[in-house]
């Protein structure tokens, strides 16, 4: 993705409005005394450039703002234990917002969204959500906040920075583990077929399998959506195959 490095300033926004660079840096930062009819002519021309403050220019505590894609799991508060001590290592406020699609509310625009971001000073941002879109990237490479996305089911084709789970080894490891028991019929429980974490898991699993020799059926193989309701619905219909894998109840002696 090309980011238009150019910035518009200040003073370009105030020469056109007709105001002075306070003015506009009021309207910027939410502050009174200016009349409705002024803020909405600079609001109109921050908009019509694409205008997002720089975070050097607004002075605040130093804060992260840390988004999480609902429903919160588990995994979501381990992670948010991990960056709130890790924020108190380093004096730094970490600030969590709860999102259902995204980076932002789908009603929201990226610009309006990252704008609100940097007028309240945060320095970063940290998301831990389903999918990234390319306006977010946009408006956030533009206002020059950096960005660290954790997991993501999509993985953006601009340089991002990410941090993921060791997927592969993770299934890997799971099946190997199934396979020292003794079992052979192994199912596959996992995500969308798109997704780069369920692509990794999948192929560990498959890998485990094959190493092993053992057959891997096409009806164990199934995706839902990493949610609770599809695991009951596709451990449902696993039952309920007529050559379903087999549930043991007697103790095996591991491989060596």
């Amino acid at each position: 993705m090309t980011i238009n490095s150019e910035r518009t300033t200040l003073a370009t926004i105030a020469s056109e409005a007709g105001v002075s660079v306070a003015t506009v840096s009021k309207v910027v930062n939410g502050r009174p005394h200016v009349s409705s009819t002024t803020r909405a002519l600079i609001e109109s021309l921050l908009h019509e450039h694409e205008y997002v403050a720089r975070r050097a220019d607004i002075v605040r505590f130093p804060s992260i703002e840390l988004v999480f894609h609902l429903p919160l799991t588990a995994y979501s508060l381990e992670i948010l234990h991990g960056v709130v001590v890790e924020g108190a290592n380093r004096s730094v406020d970490v600030v969590v917002t709860l999102r259902r699609h995204g980076l932002r509310d789908p009603a929201a625009g990226s610009l309006p969204w990252v704008r609100q971001l940097a007028a309240a000073g945060r320095q970063a941002v940290i998301a831990v959500v389903s999918e990234v879109s390319a306006a977010d990237l946009a408006a956030l490479a533009r206002a020059h906040m950096p960005l660290v996305v954790i997991d993501p089911i999509n993985m953006p084709r601009s340089r991002v920075i990410s941090v993921g789970s060791t997927n592969f080894t993770g299934g890997f490891t799971a099946t190997q583990h199934l396979l020292d028991l003794g079992h052979r019929r192994i199912a596959y429980i996992g995500g969308p077929a798109t997704a780069a974490c369920n692509q990794a898991r999948m192929h560990g699993y498959r890998s485990a399998m094959e190493a092993a020799e053992a057959p891997i059926t096409k009806s164990y193989v199934r995706k839902g959506t990493f949610s609770y309701g599809d695991g009951l619905t596709e451990g449902a219909a696993l039952l309920a195959l007529s050559s379903r894998p087999p549930r043991s109840s007697r103790r095996t002696t591991k491989r060596p």
